[in-house]
């Protein structure tokens, strides 16, 4: 969650978040006889929401954990008061097995 700005308080951010998968179906695609067919037309998915004030400053190759969602990464596509972050790994990829 990010609070909304108040009297005195700073306001949020702007953030697009790109969320990466597998761009493949199949562990090993090479083996597919249609590579073409074995794309994962949901490997990329942008939604738009807000971060809190204190990543306004943030630049491209900055890294952040957002809560619940996973690790990113600033992209060089970001600019004043409209970001753009990259998950580079979900919570569910990271964790030590």
């Amino acid at each position: 969650w990010v609070p909304a700005g108040g009297a005195g308080a700073s306001a949020p951010v702007a953030c697009e978040f790109r969320l990466y998968e597998t761009l493949f179906k199949s562990e090993n695609p090479s083996e597919a006889e249609d590579w073409l067919g074995d794309l994962n037309d949901a490997s990329l998915q942008v939604s738009q929401g807000y971060v809190l004030p204190t990543l306004a400053g943030a630049r491209p190759g900055d890294t952040f954990q957002f809560e619940r969602n996973g690790y990113f990464c600033i992209d060089p596509d970001s600019a004043p008061g409209a970001l753009v972050a990259n998950r580079t790994c979900t919570l569910r990829e990271c964790r030590a097995p």
